[in-house]
C-alpha cells in the first residue's frame, strides 16, 4: 500500500516545489517592475566589475563549508582526499542552488564523496554532524545581525526573528547532535529496521566520536558566515548605497538568514531574497532597485559556482552507494 502511494506522492511534492519556483520567478517579476527595469539594469551594469571579488568570496565561504566536514571528524577527514571532497561540494553546492533544502543536498552529496573512503556508516555520521554544527554555527552568527537590526532600524520582525532564528538553530543542532551519538537511539533504528542494526551502531559509533558542540567545525562555518558577511558588504557598495560599513553588512546578512528560512521549500529561494531584500531596502540605505540588485548579483556569482559543479559531475560523477558502510549515503530531500 504504502509503495503505491510513494509515485503519487512524489508526485505531488514535485507539482509542489514547481509552483513555488513558478510563483518565485513571477514575484521576481513584479519586483523588477516595481523598480523600475531601466534602473534596475544601469545598477546591475554599474556593479558588474565587482563580480569577480564577488566569485572570490564565495569561493572562500565555500572552502571553509567544506573543510568543517574534515574538522568534525579528522580521522575520518584524513582518510578522504581534498580533491574528493571538493568534488563532492561543488556537485553538491550546483544542486543545492536550485533544489529545495539546499544545505541538506549539499551535505548529502560531500557524504557521498567520502564513503568510498570511509564507509557509508561514517560518511552518513561524520555529514549528519556537519549539518548539526552548521545550524549551530547559523545560529550563533544570527546574534551580529539581530544587534545590527536593533542599532539600524530599532526593535522590530527582524530583529526579532534573528533572535528566535539564534535559538531555534543553536538548539535544534545541539539536539541532532545528541540524537545522532544516543545509543538509546541507534538501538531503536536497529530494532526496527534490522537491516540496518550493524549500520546504525557504526553511525552512533562515529558520532560519539566528537563532542556534541564541537569548536573546529563550528568555527569554519563561522569564518564562512564571516566572508559570507564581507561579500554582502562589497555587493551593497557595488551597487551604490551611500553608506556601507559593519552593521550594513550584518543587517544584509541577517535579511538573507531571514529569506532562507522563510524560502526553504523553494527551488533555489527564488523570490524569497529578492522579496527581504526590497521590503528592508530603506533600512539598508538603499532605494528599491539597489536593494533588489544586491540578490540578483549574489545570484550571478552563484550561477557561476553552478556551472563549474555542474561541470565537475559530468566530467568526475561522484560513485552512487555507500561504499561499504553499511548506509546508503544518497539522501532524497522529502520537502
Amino acid at each position: 500500500m504504502e509503495e503505491e502511494r510513494r509515485p503519487h506522492r512524489r508526485g505531488l511534492q514535485t507539482a509542489l516545489r514547481v509552483a513555488l519556483g513558478v510563483a518565485g520567478v513571477g514575484g521576481i517579476v513584479l519586483l523588477v517592475r516595481r523598480s523600475g527595469a531601466e534602473h534596475l539594469w544601469a545598477t546591475l551594469a554599474a556593479a558588474a566589475p565587482w563580480l569577480p571579488v564577488v566569485v572570490a568570496l564565495e569561493a572562500g565561504r565555500m572552502a571553509c563549508d567544506a573543510l568543517a566536514l574534515r574538522a568534525g571528524h579528522p580521522e575520518l577527514g584524513r582518510r578522504v582526499p581534498l580533491g574528493a571532497l571538493a568534488r563532492g561540494h561543488l556537485v553538491g553546492a550546483a544542486l543545492g542552488a536550485v533544489l529545495p533544502a539546499g544545505r541538506v543536498v549539499n551535505e548529502a552529496m560531500k557524504g557521498r564523496a567520502m564513503a568510498p573512503y570511509v564507509g557509508g556508516a561514517a560518511a552518513t555520521a561524520a555529514v549528519a554532524g556537519n549539518q548539526a554544527w552548521m545550524l549551530v554555527a547559523g545560529g550563533l552568527w544570527s546574534l551580529p545581525g539581530a544587534v545590527a537590526a536593533l542599532v539600524l532600524t530599532g526593535p522590530g520582525l527582524l530583529s526579532l526573528a534573528l533572535a528566535v532564528h539564534a535559538v531555534g538553530a543553536c538548539l535544534l543542532g545541539a539536539g541532532m547532535r545528541a540524537a545522532s551519538g544516543s545509543r538509546r537511539v541507534g538501538g531503536w533504528v536497529g530494532r526496527r529496521i534490522r537491516r540496518l542494526g550493524d549500520a546504525a551502531q557504526r553511525f552512533g559509533g562515529i558520532a560519539r566520536e566528537a563532542p556534541i558542540l564541537s569548536a573546529r567545525p563550528i568555527a569554519a562555518f563561522c569564518a564562512g558566515r564571516a566572508l559570507q558577511a564581507v561579500e554582502l558588504g562589497v555587493l551593497l557598495l557595488a551597487v551604490g548605497v551611500p553608506v556601507v560599513g559593519a552593521w550594513q553588512a550584518l543587517l544584509g546578512q541577517g535579511i538573507l538568514i531571514v529569506a532562507a528560512a522563510v524560502g526553504l521549500f523553494v527551488p533555489g529561494q527564488l523570490g524569497a531574497q529578492e522579496g527581504a531584500f526590497s521590503f528592508w531596502a530603506p533600512d539598508l540605505g538603499a532605494d528599491a532597485a539597489m536593494a533588489l540588485a544586491v540578490p540578483l548579483l549574489a545570484r550571478a556569482a552563484q550561477i557561476f559556482w553552478v556551472a563549474v559543479g555542474a561541470a565537475v559531475a559530468v566530467i568526475s560523477p561522484l560513485p552512487r552507494g555507500g561504499g561499504g558502510g553499511g548506509v546508503e549515503t544518497e539522501v532524497e530531500v522529502e520537502a
